[in-house]
């Protein structure tokens, strides 16, 4: 979910400054701005050599960016590394976050606190999360594993709430992934996909063996249930 004043103007942001009108004007653009993301009724460029092209990752891809720092950290020890992979937990943290959330128009919230919520009023009917979130849970519970002792207890909170979430989601099955996508089943049923299932399962195993296991036995316990009834 992006913020509206965070938008680009061609996906229903703020009109753009009289810097940027006039640098158009002027004729100023450099020549890694292309396209017309300026315009409302423009578009973002595919070009590869336009900057508006080049996304080094996003939430659901995010693993393609950290699988290469963890090597870095598990190898060298490298401290840029381990430092980036602490970043990268912790920016997921920032969204998935337990804290007070006020709903908007445009999102009923997509945090940890939102989601709780939501369990609490449908108890295992499941819930809308994907690999997104399992690729954060799994930069989380990598960071865990050299953080300072101050980010561990911080975050040990944290990653029990995420148990609790799970447990208290999960259908049935043990499935949690329930989704309505207009691409699957033409959007008439809620579904899950095998693969981001696959993903979630993955993120569990993240927890219990960085965070809970010899440590935490109740929350492993019941993670390692919810696993592999799953």
């Amino acid at each position: 979910m992006v913020p509206p004043e965070f938008k680009y103007v061609c996906r229903g942001g703020p009109a753009p400054n009289e810097h940027v009108k006039a640098v158009h004007a002027r004729g100023l653009r450099p020549s890694y701005d292309m396209g017309s993301a300026h315009d409302a009724k423009g578009a973002l460029p595919r070009d590869k050599g336009a900057l508006f092209a080049w996304m080094p990752h996003d939430g659901q891809h995010m693993i393609r960016h950290t699988k290469n720092i963890k090597a870095q950290v598990w190898l060298a020890n490298d401290a840029l590394a381990r430092d980036d992979l602490l970043h990268c937990a912790s920016l997921f943290r920032l969204m998935f976050h337990a804290g007070p959330h006020v709903r908007e128009t445009w999102s009923a919230g997509v945090t940890l606190e939102s989601y709780t919520t939501w369990a609490k009023a449908f108890p295992h009917h499941g819930l809308p999360i994907d690999r997104d979130h399992a690729w954060g849970i799994d930069s989380m519970a990598s960071a865990y594993r050299i953080a300072p002792e101050e980010w561990r207890r911080d975050a040990r909170e944290w990653f029990a709430r995420v148990v609790d979430l799970f447990e208290l989601a999960s259908m049935p099955s043990g499935l949690i992934q329930r989704v309505n996508q207009r691409d699957l089943l033409n959007g008439e049923f809620d579904c899950c996909q095998s693969f981001q299932v696959m993903f979630l399962l993955h993120s569990m195993r993240c927890m219990n063996e960085s965070v809970f296991r010899g440590v935490h036995e109740t929350d492993f316990g019941r993670l390692a249930d919810l696993h592999n009834r799953s």
